[in-house]
């Protein structure tokens, strides 16, 4: 397997291992120049981004990842901007569930 799709509960993720009832959504993509990838997601509660819901590129919590609240925080709809340089990547969008937003997943 590439590694391509989505999964729910415990699964190995490169070195990270996700835990159970944890969310993964990951897809392969093989970029020709140095580019972007740029999408919208909704969050709720919104403390939640960068904690229990983040975005990877290859694994690790990508450097320039910029984020922009699109309307307001009750929405808790973002725009998020990564760069990303030439080549194969793997993205993805993980939630880890936890006990509030202040427990530990690990």
């Amino acid at each position: 397997s590439d590694g391509s799709g989505a999964h729910v509960g415990h699964h190995e993720h490169g070195s990270r291992t996700a835990t159970l009832a944890d969310g993964l959504l990951n897809f392969a993509v093989n970029v020709s120049d140095d580019a972007q990838v740029m999408f919208v997601c909704d969050v709720f509660p919104m403390e939640a981004w960068g904690r229990e819901a983040v975005f990877w590129v290859d694994n690790v919590l990508p450097p320039g990842l910029r984020t922009v609240l699109l309307g307001n925080e009750q929405t808790g709809r973002l725009l998020v901007t990564v760069p990303l340089s030439a080549g194969e990547h793997k993205l993805s969008w993980v939630w880890q569930f936890r006990d509030g937003l202040t427990g530990a997943s690990d």
